[in-house]
């Protein structure tokens, strides 16, 4: 499953779980570093990451969830939470996603597919 397709799927999960309104943004991240002391590879490391986070309106009252289980019960427990952080806070006429021109226009970012597969010895050089 895409993350596209995971953040379609809590959305849904969230407004069976009694949200009025909800969505979903996920993130992947890729970071590497190398420290180099007097021309020798003194450290290199690598990680990755993953996460999605909820935000859902129910009854003018929000609720938000952020985490990293995107399995089938993470993912279920998750929109449960955030329904249930937005039951328990105070209403406010002014929640709600944004609509029409509210959403407004951003430019997208250039994204090479490609640079997931720069290996570390090219890194090091």
């Amino acid at each position: 499953m895409t993350l596209l397709d995971t953040c379609e799927h809590l959305v849904k999960l969230a407004r069976k779980a009694g949200a009025s309104e909800a969505e979903a943004y996920a993130e992947r991240t890729r970071d590497a570093s190398v420290r180099v002391r007097d021309g020798e590879v003194e450290e290199l490391q690598q990680a990755s990451s993953k996460g999605i986070g909820l935000r859902v309106i129910s009854g003018q009252r929000l609720g938000f969830a952020y985490g990293t289980d995107l399995s089938k019960d993470g993912l279920k427990k998750m929109a449960e939470s955030a329904v249930a952080l937005a039951k328990g806070a105070a209403k406010d006429k002014a929640n709600g996603l944004p609509r029409g021109r509210d959403l407004g226009a951003a430019e997208q970012g250039e994204y090479d597919p490609a640079i997931e597969d720069i290996s570390p010895e090219w890194k090091l050089q």
